[in-house]
């Protein structure tokens, strides 16, 4: 199977992460607020792409195969995207405007972070435990 596509969304979704980070990073939310929220908004973008890439092309075919434990294996990264894919969107829907952002910094940076250590662990796994098994 060629994972090439998919390691390619793991850079752009690692880049968008990387460029809000920046944002938090330089300390002045107040004039960055809009542009971090547009960021947000094509992380989730690319999330949304990449999962549907996973989930139609990816896993249908891990979970046809005869070996066990890759079956095994899909089914597992499966039910744990669900779950991150949830906590993601709950983060998005809190933070995806200026507005939003502005009225919790605190919040929004405690939540950003805990958020995209979360995807960074799981994008991690997908590149060190899955995808060399293709």
């Amino acid at each position: 199977m060629n994972i090439s596509n998919l390691t390619r969304q793991h850079e752009e979704i690692r880049a968008c992460m990387d460029n809000v980070l920046n944002y938090i990073s330089k300390n002045n939310l107040a004039d960055s607020a809009a542009d971090i929220a547009k960021e947000l908004n094509m992380l989730a973008g690319k999330l949304k792409i990449h999962l549907i890439s996973e989930n139609d092309f990816l896993y249908p075919d891990l979970l046809k195969s005869s070996n066990l434990k890759v079956k095994e294996l899909a089914e597992a990264y499966m039910d744990e995207m669900t779950s991150i894919g949830d906590k993601f969107m709950k983060y998005k829907d809190n933070y995806n405007t200026k507005t939003k952002i502005e009225s919790n910094v605190d919040a929004f940076i405690r939540d950003t972070k805990e958020t995209f250590q979360l995807l960074e662990v799981r994008l991690n796994k997908e590149d060190k435990e899955l995808y060399p098994k293709l």
